[in-house]
């Protein structure tokens, strides 16, 4: 769902539109279940289904519901098929369900994720009843925001279906006949520590995958107005104190970019010593040697030692700041994934 949040300053948002969510893959596709499209009246779409081989006709649903049509459930196979009309190149049945947007609904989901927390998004699949298509979001089933009136039945079953569901399955996302629900996990966290050129490519690249940026540099010249426009905070301060007041945590990851080794080297310190789920240093392996010793020195022990990452990043073999960035960033992905399962 990060698409919406893309458009958390737009006013697309206000106008009318529609959304285009998959709510069940049988066998492959290319996007996941949960993945959006927003189409706005005129045509313009923001986001994707699929890789481009379903979204001509889900572009053209989305604009007969906006003309004054019913949300409906398209699903695509594999194969040519009488019921289900239309060829899916993707190898598997993707099940798609148009419906209309919510600006209510959708910037209830984006305060949530800009505050750091998960949220639960869904919709009615059920194409008999009067809410079909009903857009929901919240932090929490006793706190949902629908797009239209609900009756006390229909929450009740609703509640029941989300009680069920394991947090891992609500993750994956969850449907029946009736609902499709998902949890969007809380954004990373990603703080990164000075404010160089491979800075700004990180923070630019962390935005576009909608996580939550923090810049922390003590030396005010990496930090003019106009060089981090990303960043949700700028910090001017030492890592030390910058860390305390962010509260690090397991939601955090720390990228220790200064290239001064004073200040990645209490970056480093402070991040190991936390439950931080991702840190990593950059520098050579020479230089990252001498800085386990000294972390050694400082008291930090050898298990959380062995949490360093560093060089950092993935081995692209990146050279210009921009692939550096991409590495940091691919490393940060991949710990996520093999985190979350």
């Amino acid at each position: 769902m990060k698409e919406i949040i893309e458009l958390s300053d737009s006013s697309r948002l206000e106008d009318r539109h529609a959304l285009a969510t998959v709510v069940d893959i049988a066998g492959s596709g290319v996007r996941g279940v949960g993945a959006t499209m927003l189409v706005s009246a005129d045509g313009t779409i923001t986001g994707s289904v699929s890789g481009g081989c379903i979204e001509g006709e889900v572009i053209r649903a989305a604009i007969r519901l906006l003309e004054g049509g019913d949300p409906l459930l398209l699903s695509f196979c594999e194969v040519q098929d009488p019921i289900f009309g239309t060829i899916s190149p993707c190898g598997g049945t993707v099940s798609v369900m148009i419906y209309p947007g919510s600006e209510l609904v959708e910037k209830r989901y984006i305060e949530l994720i800009r505050e750091g927390k998960g949220a639960l998004w869904g919709v009615s699949l059920d194409g008999e009843s009067a809410s079909a298509g009903l857009l929901f979001a919240g932090e929490r089933v006793d706190e949902l925001v629908f797009s239209s009136d609900l009756s006390l039945a229909q929450l009740g079953v609703l509640k029941a279906f989300i009680a069920k569901a394991s947090s891992e399955e609500l993750k994956r996302g969850i449907r029946d006949e009736h609902w499709f629900v998902m949890m969007s996990p809380p954004p990373v966290n990603l703080c990164i520590v000075g404010g160089g050129h491979i800075s700004v490519a990180l923070s630019r690249i962390a935005k576009a995958l909608a996580w939550r940026v923090v810049i922390v540099d003590p030396r005010e010249a990496f930090l003019s107005a106009d060089r981090f426009p990303e960043a949700d905070a700028v910090l001017n301060m030492w890592p030390e104190p910058a860390f305390e007041k962010l509260c690090i945590d397991k939601r955090f990851a720390v990228a220790a970019l200064s290239h001064d080794s004073k200040i990645d080297d209490q970056a480093i310190f402070g991040a190991l010593n936390s439950d931080c789920f991702y840190a990593g240093v950059l520098g050579s392996r020479k230089t990252l040697a001498a800085r386990r010793d000294r972390l050694a020195e400082q008291g930090v022990n050898a298990e959380n030692l062995a949490r360093l990452r560093g060089p950092i990043g993935l081995n692209i073999g990146a050279k210009e700041p921009e692939e550096i960035a991409l590495a940091v960033a691919a490393e940060i992905v991949e710990t996520v994934r093999s985190n979350r399962g």
